[in-house]
């Protein structure tokens, strides 16, 4: 199974079956200098008619003023869908934090000599 992106740009996946949300992180050298490293999610999810919607959230440089919460919320039912165990609510929400993901990244791309854009 590989998750692609047709023509327009809208995310695919083999074997026909039905995307419902998808969550890419993009991480890539700064124009001003490749030590200095931007970073975006971008989240794909259908809206109620069917159609992919997108969403873009800046990973770095961190937006300001930051944001009270950063949160990027996903659905048992959105990520497991029928492999979803059984007795599990398909509606918990799962919040994916975009604070600890800077933070975290961070100290990683640090480890490889580069920082975060600010």
């Amino acid at each position: 199974m590989a998750f692609t992106k047709d023509q327009s740009n809208n995310p695919t996946i083999s074997f026909g079956l039905t995307l419902t949300l998808m969550l890419e992180l993009s991480w890539n050298p700064s124009a001003l200098s490749y030590s200095k490293i931007k970073g975006t999610a971008e989240i794909w999810r259908r809206d109620p008619t069917g159609n992919l919607v997108l969403t873009t959230m800046t990973i770095f440089p961190a937006p300001t003023p930051l944001p009270h919460k950063e949160l990027i919320q996903i659905t048992k039912g959105d990520l497991f869908g029928p492999a979803l165990v059984p007795g599990q609510a398909a509606g918990t929400v799962i919040d994916l934090d975009i604070v600890k993901l800077r933070s975290f990244a961070s100290e990683v791309i640090g480890t490889m000599e580069m920082q975060p854009l600010h």
